[in-house]
């Protein structure tokens, strides 16, 4: 069964957040098998140590037959439209889709080109920087809209 998965680093810690999230989740599921997946992510103090390790337990969680999304603020922006258009084209070619948010260092920049695989795709919410916990909901949201947009359902205005 094909599913649309979300890989987090860390427990949310604003319960705010939380509630959001799991909202946004169980709506996302009313169109297509999805789970959340929470990574522990490191707990060095380097910045770059911690980015490096959490980028390689990312890595080792996706299969080959997997589309890896991940969100960065150097990657493609869509509008919601064209974010709809996409993802119904990613899941057609996919097993699973997987999009994941980094803690609050994001990933290591050159281990995601280094080891980029050929289904690979960075995606960016937004040119300003938001905190890591506000994109795991903004995500959830964005990926409801684009499944309620490619079932014709009205919750999109245009």
């Amino acid at each position: 069964m094909k599913s649309i998965d979300f890989y987090f680093f860390g427990k949310v810690k604003n319960k705010a957040f939380a509630e959001l999230e799991k909202e946004y989740h169980k709506k996302v599921t009313h169109f297509v098998s999805s789970q959340i997946k929470i990574l522990k992510d490191s707990k060095d103090s380097d910045p770059r140590l911690k980015q490096s390790k959490d980028t390689d337990l990312l890595y080792s969680q996706i299969q080959p037959q997997d589309l890896l999304i991940v969100l960065d603020e150097r990657g493609q922006n869509y509008d919601s439209v064209s974010f709809s258009k996409k993802l119904t084209e990613w899941q057609e070619q996919y097993q699973r889709v997987i999009f994941s948010v980094g803690g609050a260092f994001g990933f290591d920049q050159d281990a995601l080109k280094q080891k980029k695989p050929q289904n690979q795709v960075v995606l960016r919410l937004s040119g300003m920087t938001m905190p890591h916990e506000l994109a795991r909901v903004v995500l959830l949201e964005q990926t409801y809209r684009a499944l309620s947009i490619a079932q014709g359902q009205k919750y999109h205005h245009e």
